[in-house]
């Protein structure tokens, strides 16, 4: 009975005692990996052995040696490590296993052996006495039963130190990018305690982003754990790519960023984004990378996706812990680490809660949250995308995730639908150091006041949208303008995004934030459109922008006005027709785009001028559709340039080909507004050709024109008789010529466009319908036109005589030195000198790339290109050509990405611009036709840089035309020429 008694007390005290490990009195200290709890079998079996020693005491006997397991290991007497079990049973990611003896701890990993990859399994449950149940952490195909297990006898540990800098590894510590093994000696394992508090420290200082509606509203904090809460599709991984590009370059530490159960393009995608930014670097040079990536991505089984959050996390802890370092956190998403969670949780058949989630969301999520912290060693800055199930932030994943976080930012859906990008809601997003003791008394009061405007427009918007905004005062109408601007400039362009928007992006410092945002808030902005704040950097570029606006479109602002009530509310465009006539459009256009966008019915009255669409919208909305109609249907999709012209093709197609640089733009034709444009095309302007009624019409107005053209016919024939035989077929060509000019051009000229199109030139045409030139049909025009002709012929001809004289020149010196035996030295010397003008131009080029691939910055390139022998010329003619060597389709981004380099050139000197268009021209005789098609838009972009002067670009074109050499280019960069021309007469009758 006191042998029960005993045994009774010590199995209630081992329910109470704390998972502390056991006294070495009570057994001998055997050496594990990770320090685990006493699994409850263990326990009793100990207090059975326990209370039967103390019953009846027997001499101690001699220790005894246990046998080396199959690994080589010492078996462990507490975690099993070395036991060999067996697979009993297989359900997807569920695995049941048994072992004889040495019965696992929970969360203990185990590997499957003599299977074909690498199978790791951890321990959930304990089924009995010698079966515990895992979660495989990876595919479990090909899986049988009755298969060795091999018992690790430590939690999943995983590689961390330096060498996992720039490597892509999995959950379990596999490197997953095909650079071969993480050489390291440091392993930890995943599952760890979270640091005690009194290692804690607490520290407040902003980590600032760059991006204006995060440091104005919401600041994050260093070291501190940051939420992105958003649904499916309003850009939480753009956001903290954009972050990584932003905080991750300029952070002196390092980064890790866990993809947790997203898609493995954004993945890769991330991965080349950081190779290109540098932050990576591959070869020789990886140990200067500053990020490491761990992936468990979308295909993965749930037991990785819910543990690969915490492989990252591990890493990151040794950076903080053993290196001191302040690290940066990257996850997303950390709603699939709870969703993963919930998966393996019904697996293991626990009985959900509330919403089908996990009863130990809360646990679980803890566990992860509260190792990411500040210790007095160093810091970890965690930025998280949460998903929010159906937008709705009372779901229990995302509404657990809150009271982790030190600040929140909410990406809203409503937000997005108005094209506000990031679309972070001003008003949902909070953060804690949002405070005047942290940020300053200034920095508070304008954050407050924005959000005051803010809150004040959202309570009027059902007010404007039922009596508009008539029945609004004065004040209110004020608030509702300046919250409108606001909204706008909240709007920023992303680095990241560059590539799809084609708007470079923009970082903005703290302290600009505050400053232009207090602006807008004091009224010194009110005289600027709302269009001009939109997707900006800082309040300089909202000006530029106003500005150009004015300047370009000459557009007036848009006025709007709701109209009738209930089921009959439309919305009037009062100066619709103003706003047409400054785009070039027909005003019935922008009213149908205005409908086909909305999903309303939509009707410009041409006699009246009024534009209606059906239901109340506001003036911003009406005005950001605006903007996407004029990026569509106005705007050149080459140059940016608004001066274009709508043309139909023969094959019913919408091209707009631009009057700057002659680029011709396929419009998408699956947007619905093309075909109201086809059945209602715009009225063509004087001289198109696009009607075969235009050319019968042409024919009568010709008739004044007809003994113009038998004088011509006079002239051509003259012509050929005057000309000698060596002559004839540059008389033939120039007049070949003047007929082309007469015409219009041949007809390859016709169907080639000046820079490149994907349909050609859509001028393009049949030769019976083409008119060029006969709009002027005076006695006057048709002899200036011959006089011209004539001119061009004739200078032909000198040419082509001048040449034959010097040939025969060419030809005396020669047989003069075959008689004087010199003939072959004069030869050699020749042939010597040009061979060595090659060699030391080919030198040139040599040295010009290695300065450029060694990654000079464009000082350093300046300081470089001065050293170098060789002319001015030859000098700028080679750094052209190693930028832009073997470039074809999209010439003129490549020189928009590396105009920089240019600029240090063309600083070099007065005379530098005119060496930069000599070697674009001899750049063009070697590249592709692609290449060369592009030249005009290459001379737009270097003199929207101002690396090229107006008045430098057309000498330069002058001399060209009259040198008559390479004809092709100068025959494309003829409509940007006329273009610089005729927008310099414009401003000068201005």
């Amino acid at each position: 009975m006191a042998s029960r008694r005993l045994l009774s007390s010590l199995l209630r005290s081992s329910a109470r005692r704390s998972p502390a490990p056991r006294s070495s009195a009570a057994a001998c200290p055997t050496p594990r990996a990770a320090p685990r709890p006493s699994p409850a079998g263990y326990l009793l079996s100990r207090a059975v052995e326990y209370a039967t020693s103390a019953a009846a005491p027997q001499p101690t006997p001699p220790p005894v040696k246990t046998p080396p397991g199959p690994s080589g290991k010492i078996t462990d007497e507490f975690t099993g490590a070395g036991a060999i079990g067996k697979v009993c049973q297989v359900i997807g990611a569920v695995v049941d296993v048994r072992f004889d003896e040495g019965l696992p701890p929970i969360l203990t990993a185990l590997e499957v052996l003599d299977n074909q990859i690498r199978l790791v399994l951890e321990v959930a449950q304990h089924l009995g006495e010698n079966m515990v149940r895992t979660i495989a952490m990876d595919g479990t195909e090909g899986l049988v039963r009755g298969q060795r297990v091999l018992n690790t006898g430590s939690p999943i540990t995983v590689p961390v130190g330096r060498a996992t800098l720039g490597r892509i590894m999995n959950v379990i510590g596999e490197p997953i990018d095909e650079k071969g093994e993480i050489k390291t000696n440091h392993f930890l394992p995943i599952h760890r305690e979270a640091p005690a508090f009194v290692e804690q420290a607490t520290e407040q200082q902003i980590l600032v982003t760059g991006i204006k509606v995060v440091d104005l509203l919401a600041p994050y904090q260093r070291g501190g754990k940051i939420g992105l809460f958003g649904g499916a599709g309003v850009g939480k991984t753009v956001l903290i790519m954009e972050l990584i590009n932003n905080v991750a370059k300029a952070h002196g530490g390092f980064s890790v960023f866990a993809g947790v159960g997203e898609r493995t393009r954004e993945g890769n995608d991330l991965y080349r984004e950081m190779i290109e930014s540098g932050v990576i670097k591959l070869g020789d040079k990886q140990d200067e990378s500053k990020c490491a990536l761990v992936y468990g991505q979308m295909n993965e089984p749930p037991g990785a996706r819910a543990r690969v959050g915490l492989t990252g996390l591990t890493v990151a802890e040794h950076f903080r812990d053993a290196e001191g370092q302040d690290v940066l956190l990257f996850i997303d998403n950390i709603f699939r680490f709870t969703q993963a969670n919930s998966e393996v949780s019904a697996l293991l058949g626990r009985i959900p809660s509330a919403v089908g989630y996990q009863p130990t969301l809360a646990t679980d999520l803890g566990g992860l949250q509260e190792r990411i912290t500040t210790t007095k060693k160093g810091s970890i800055t965690s930025v998280q995308a949460i998903y929010v199930p159906a937008d709705d932030l009372t779901d229990p994943a995302p509404a657990t995730t809150f009271a982790h976080l030190d600040a929140t930012t909410v990406l809203s859906r409503q937000i997005s639908e108005l094209g506000i990008y990031p679309a972070v809601d001003p008003l949902d997003s909070t953060s804690r150091m949002l405070s005047p003791h942290v940020l300053g008394e200034e920095h508070y009061q304008t954050a407050r006041g924005v959000q005051k405007v803010l809150q004040n427009y959202k309570n009027l918007q059902d007010i404007i949208a039922i009596l508009g905004m008539d029945e609004l005062s004065e004040d209110d109408k004020l608030t509702v303008a300046r919250a409108r601007k606001i909204q706008r400039f909240l709007s920023q362009p992303f680095h990241v995004a560059e590539v799809f928007t084609g708007a470079p992006g923009k970082y903005v410092e703290l302290k600009e934030s505050v400053n232009s945002f207090q602006g807008v808030l004091d009224g010194k902005y009110d005289d600027l459109p709302e269009q001009s704040f939109y997707m900006v950097g800082g309040i300089e570029e909202v000006i530029a922008k106003a500005e150009k606006i004015a300047k370009e479109y000459k557009m007036p602002k848009m006025i709007t006005k709701i109209e009738g009530r209930g089921n009959g509310i439309k919305t009037n465009i009062v100066n619709m027709v103003d706003i047409a006539r400054a785009l070039a459009r027909p005003a019935s256009y922008t009213t149908k785009y205005f409908g086909c966008e909305l999903g309303a019915q939509s009707k410009f009255d041409e006699k009246t001028g009024v534009s209606l669409v059906n239901g109340a919208h506001d003036t911003a909305k009406l005005a950001g559709l605006l903007e996407n109609f004029i990026k569509k249907y106005v705007q050149c999709y080459g140059c940016g340039n608004p001066e274009t012209e709508i043309i139909i093709t023969k094959t019913q197609m919408l091209t707009l080909k631009c009057a700057a640089c002659g680029y011709v733009s396929d419009v998408d034709m699956r947007d619905k507004l093309t075909t109201f444009i086809l059945k209602n095309p715009p009225e063509q302007k004087k001289g198109a050709k696009d009607k075969k009624g235009m050319r019968r019409a042409e024919k009568e107005r010709l008739k004044e024109g007809e003994a113009a053209d038998e004088e011509l016919k006079k002239l051509k024939k003259e012509t050929k008789k005057k000309g000698a035989t060596s002559t004839k077929d540059g008389a033939s060509k120039a007049t070949t010529a003047a007929k082309k000019k007469a015409g219009g051009g041949s007809d390859e000229d016709r169907s080639t466009s000046p820079v490149g199109s994907q349909n050609g030139d859509a001028n393009a045409d049949n030769g019976d319908d083409d008119v060029q030139w006969q709009t002027d049909t005076s006695l006057e025009a048709a002899q200036q036109r011959i006089q011209e002709q004539l001119n061009s012929a004739t200078a032909e001809m000198v040419m082509l005589s001048i040449n034959e004289l010097v040939q025969e020149k060419k030809s005396e010196k020669a047989n003069k030195g075959l008689t004087n035996g010199s003939a072959k030295q004069v030869d050699k010397t020749g042939a010597g000198q040009n061979g060595s003008a090659a060699d030391s131009y080919d030198k040139l080029l040599v040295e010009i790339k290695s300065n450029l691939s060694k990654g000079s910055n464009p000082t350093q390139l300046q300081t470089s290109l001065g050293s170098l022998t060789g002319s001015p010329q030859e000098v700028m003619t080679a750094l052209f050509e190693a930028l832009f060597e073997g470039v074809g389709k999209g010439f003129s981004k490549e020189v928009g990405k590396k105009k920089k380099y240019l600029a240090a050139a063309v600083m070099k000197g007065n005379d530098s611009q005119m060496l930069l268009l000599h070697a674009v021209e001899a750049f063009c005789a070697k590249c592709s036709p692609d290449a060369v098609k592009e030249v005009a838009l290459v001379l737009k972009v270097l003199y929207d840089a101002d690396l090229l002067e107006e008045e430098t670009i057309i000498k330069w074109y002058e001399k060209g035309c009259v040198g008559g050499k390479s004809s092709q280019v100068f025959k494309n960069v003829k409509p940007f020429v006329e273009w610089l021309q005729s927008a310099e007469s414009e401003s000068e009758e201005e």
